[in-house]
């Protein structure tokens, strides 16, 4: 009787420990994440993109039909641009407003990465490691750092794959809606994508987890949840216009998987060379734990319903012709939990364990060698600060925790904070290289040019609309990022916008703007032909910007 209170009490006791655990890492990773998140303007090409359609549907209030600098564009749902319409409607149309939901998005994958671990292994122990590993993967800290929909879509990929565990184990059915609804959010944010982890995992995990409830009208309800909320947006364009069913099944789900009509077209090998670099320290020990602990791991059915969930889904994107590394942030979340979980049962080695600690060492080491000899970024005095503290933060993790298996998930944790919170103080100070414009759109308010017409040669330019907060003349001379998708268009408008210097018309609507309006002009590394340098005779200044030029 007192080995079993014994036994409770120390359970009670890791459990209370873990939950203060969690709370404290949360704590420290919203600093990490919040902090500098707004010092740096809109990147090209992604974070730009969705920032700006965000900004014009919030302008001009449609919020069916969203506009890429005054064009239609309807490459992906529209959940995204609404969030980011969120944040500007609470903290204005500003960098740290557009990004802001990602971070809380960062933040929930964190809980629920914890919470499903916790439902699959029973241990807080090795869920909260499960968190950390998770926060570390520097394919999560870089797309805390960007506006897209994949941060949205990991998320309720997450969510949904949380919901139908609980769902089977407890039979209740809230949790088949929690299911449905994520789906269909996640299908809001990206479409069909959002089907390819869930689903192989839920297939998977419904083999191990036998359920003793029978088809319900729950079960068609949360189908009919799914349908009305995942095909709204897709039903009310469709109702608009019939062309769309083969826009969106043709051209964007279709080709998007068997063409490289998107540019994105990378070989089938690209993501089996890519997973360990975004993945590092741990993707580069998994494939050891698993290797060395074979026979033991093929025998734990949670362990096949994980790796199954991995490989096949890996499978998938690397089939795919169209790649690019964001695809495959939602794998992470099972590789997160698979590493913990191995790290907990079997352990890293001592060569394991020194790699790590030479890992973490060495980039608070770059950090301090950047900020003292400033290589060619401009590297801020508070890199170095925050890298010596995460040297002492090393220290004093090594020495004093006594734990080995924590000692190592915490090295990493510790490196993971320092760059996280030195991001946005290196990009601030290195806007140009990093492809954001906000440095130009600062020199044209400062120098009140900011009521001219605003010109962009040969480039797809949405930042400096964004930071500008006004529409501006995209002026093509063969640059297929200029290539627009018109076809829904319902009149000629979007001209405006627009110019296609091949086209005569065209080309003098041009030249008469040029002699009637005060113009800027901004160009891309000083990329004008002969034949195009009469447009440099309308301006009398210019500004140098290295990659940029700004011609007034």
């Amino acid at each position: 009787m007192y080995l079993q209170k014994n036994t409770i009490t120390n359970r009670i006791k890791g459990q209370y420990k873990a939950s203060v655990e969690l709370l404290l890492i949360l704590a420290m990773c919203t600093v990490g994440l919040f902090t500098s998140m707004g010092m740096f303007g809109v990147i090209e090409t992604s974070d730009a993109r969705y920032a700006e359609i965000a900004r014009e549907m919030l302008e001009s209030g449609d919020y069916l039909n969203p506009t890429l600098l005054g064009i239609k564009h309807y490459h992906k749902p529209p959940l995204t641009y609404y969030i980011t319409v969120l944040g500007y409607s609470l903290y204005g149309i500003t960098a740290f407003a557009a990004r802001f939901f990602v971070q809380l998005a960062i933040l929930v994958q964190l809980v629920f990465v914890y919470l499903l671990s916790v439902q699959l292994f029973n241990s807080k122990t090795s869920a909260v490691w499960a968190a950390i590993i998770y926060f570390s993967f520097p394919i999560v800290l870089i797309s805390s750092r960007n506006l897209t929909t994949d941060p949205y879509l990991a998320t309720f990929v997450i969510l949904s794959m949380y919901f139908w565990v609980r769902y089977r184990k407890s039979a209740i059915s809230v949790y088949l809606y929690l299911f449905a609804l994520s789906l269909a959010l996640g299908f809001l944010t990206k479409g069909p994508l959002i089907f390819i982890v869930p689903l192989v995992f839920v297939i998977s995990y419904n083999y191990i987890q036998p359920s003793s409830e029978k088809f319900t009208l729950h079960h068609i309800f949360s189908l009919l949840l799914f349908v009305l909320i995942a095909g709204s947006w897709f039903y009310l364009l469709i109702r608009q216009n019939n062309d769309f069913v083969k826009y969106f099944v043709g051209h964007h789900t279709i080709d998007r998987f068997a063409t490289n009509d998107f540019g994105r077209g990378k070989p089938f090998w690209y993501y089996l060379a890519i997973v360990p670099a975004v993945g590092i320290p741990w993707l580069f020990f998994l494939p050891f734990l698993v290797y060395k602990n074979w026979e033991k791991i093929i025998k734990d059915k949670l362990y096949v319903v994980l790796g199954a969930g991995i490989v096949i889904p890996f499978l998938f994107f690397s089939v795919a012709s169209s790649k690019l590394v964001p695809y495959i942030l939602p794998l992470f979340s099972l590789f997160a939990i698979l590493s913990a979980q191995l790290i907990r049962q079997f352990g890293l080695s001592k060569t394991q364990y020194y790699l790590i600690v030479a890992y973490s060492i060495l980039i608070a080491l770059v950090g301090i060698a950047g900020a003292v000899l400033q290589f060619n970024f401009n590297i801020p005095n508070v890199v170095l600060f925050l890298s010596v503290v995460a040297l002492i933060a090393l220290y004093l993790i090594n020495k004093y925790i006594l734990s080995y298996n924590s000692r190592v998930i915490y090295t990493v944790y510790a490196v993971s904070l320092l760059m996280l919170l030195s991001s946005g103080f290196l990009l601030s100070k290195n806007q140009i290289e990093i492809n954001s414009t906000q440095p130009l759109a600062e020199f044209i308010l400062d120098n009140e040019l900011n009521n001219n017409e605003i010109l962009v040669y040969n480039k797809r330019l949405p930042s400096i609309s964004f930071h500008l907060q006004k529409p501006i003349v995209s002026i093509y001379d063969g640059n297929k990022d200029l290539n627009r998708e018109v076809q829904f268009e319902e009149n000629r408008q979007w001209k405006q916008n627009l110019i296609n210097l091949k086209d005569e018309t065209e080309l003098d609507h041009l030249k008469q703007i040029m002699a009637k309006k005060k113009t800027i002009l901004i160009i891309y590394k000083n990329r004008i032909p002969d034949n195009r340098k009469w447009l440099l005779d309308f301006y009398s200044h210019s500004k140098d910007y290295n990659k940029w030029q700004i011609y007034y």
